[in-house]
């Protein structure tokens, strides 16, 4: 006898296994057409993203094939060449560049297809809408597939003013280097010119200190002398009113005559050459403090003084003869004290008073005008000569100048 009640329970499990595979096919297929919409619905978004981003960014974005033909440009080409993106593509880079740049493209494709790697350069491009130059900086790089390279895509960046600034840059350096150039020249001629003046004002000093030794002070010595005759032979015959004018005329003979020995003192040391710096020196701070009752005091390694150049030791006098010369008119001093030391390398003068000194920064009264004037001969001659001046001071203290002179290259280290 036939079990029906098993033939059914099989028939209606065969059914619902049947619904199952059915109902899972169904509901894979659903999926994977789910995941093809996702697919294709992000393949879209993304497009549409890189579409956006290539078309807003400011650099030009470009995309050609091996041979050079344009496939893809972005706005930003469109926009700075002045035409439609449709009128770059299927074009060839030397329709765009001119058939004067073929040879330059055709190096630009083989080194692309020969390195199979980035190349970056700066190309020229002369618009053909308005004529005008414009300079790119690029970096192309190749897409490569199994091996070879498909097509290539890069980027380009507008550096016409940047150029531009750079090369104005240069010539800026160029020229700057050349009035530096200019500028030292004329600054070692002047030096050159100021040491011969230098050197033209002391043989100016010695003639006219010759001149008025020999010519003046003889006619003075024989106007002295004749005064003294006219003097002796009208003895006790003339009346008193002219023996007195001829006493007075005779003085001031003699006054005239020390002045112009001290005069010509001050135009030439007597015995610098001959007797040293050292004697000189010596010589002009006696005579100084005789004539001025100022306490002047020569300390410290004085002999040094002697191992300075010929050139040298008549710039030393004249800063200290300036020197005691400006304290004697506007320091107001009682004690000067001038120091010498021996460095390695040089000789180091120090000038200090102890007078009401006076403000540095600030040269306003006639007094200290005319003194910043002596001050900046001082320095100018201490300059000429590769030394150093400095000069401190403070109101109601006193002041110090300070030089520096090096040594003869010979002696320099002794």
């Amino acid at each position: 006898m036939i079990d029906w009640w098993t033939i059914m329970a099989t028939t209606i499990t065969a059914i619902l296994l049947g619904c199952g595979v059915v109902g899972s096919f169904m509901l894979l297929r659903r999926s994977r057409t789910n995941a093809k919409r996702e697919r294709e619905f992000l393949r879209i978004e993304s497009e549409h993203k890189y579409s956006n981003l290539f078309n807003t960014v400011s650099d030009c974005i470009y995309i050609h094939t091996v041979d050079g033909i344009l496939l893809e440009v972005n706005e930003s080409v469109a926009q700075l060449l002045d035409r439609p993106i449709e009128y770059f593509v299927g074009k060839h880079l030397t329709d765009i560049f001119g058939i004067s740049h073929q040879p330059q493209v055709e190096e630009y494709l083989g080194l692309l297809l020969l390195n199979k790697s980035e190349l970056h350069g700066i190309v020229p491009l002369i618009l053909k809408t308005s004529s005008r130059i414009i300079t790119f900086e690029y970096r192309s790089n190749p897409i490569i597939q199994n091996g070879a390279v498909v097509r290539i895509q890069g980027i380009a960046r507008d550096v016409t003013e940047q150029k531009k600034y750079e090369r104005s840059l240069r010539r800026s350096e160029v020229q700057t280097k050349r009035l530096l150039e200019h500028a030292t020249v004329m600054k070692h001629n002047l030096e050159i010119v100021s040491r011969e003046m230098l050197k033209v004002q002391e043989e100016e000093r010695v003639k006219i200190s010759r001149e008025l030794h020999d010519e003046i002070g003889q006619l003075l010595a024989t106007m002295t002398v004749k005064l003294a005759l006219i003097k002796k032979a009208f003895n006790g015959t003339t009346e008193g009113p002219l023996q007195v004018k001829l006493g007075e005329t005779e003085v001031l003979a003699g006054e005239m005559f020390g002045r112009i020995r001290r005069f010509l003192k001050e135009l030439r040391p007597v015995g610098l050459t001959q007797n040293g710096l050292v004697s000189a020196v010596k010589r002009l701070i006696r005579e100084y403090s005789e004539n001025t009752e100022i306490d002047t005091k020569f300390l410290g390694e004085v002999e040094a003084l002697n191992l300075l150049m010929d050139e040298t030791k008549t710039v030393v006098f004249r800063v200290i003869q300036e020197s005691l010369t400006n304290i004697t008119k506007h320091a107001d001093a009682t004690l000067v004290t001038l120091e010498v030391k021996k460095r390695r390398n040089s000789v180091q003068i120090k000038i200090v008073d102890n007078g009401i000194g006076f403000d540095v920064t600030k040269m306003n009264s006639t007094a200290v005008a005319h003194r910043g004037m002596g001050l900046i001969g001082m320095a100018e001659r201490v300059k000429l000569v590769g030394g150093e001046f400095q000069l401190t001071s403070k109101v109601d203290i006193g002041t110090t100048i300070e030089v520096t002179i090096p040594l003869p290259g010979s002696l320099a280290g002794t």
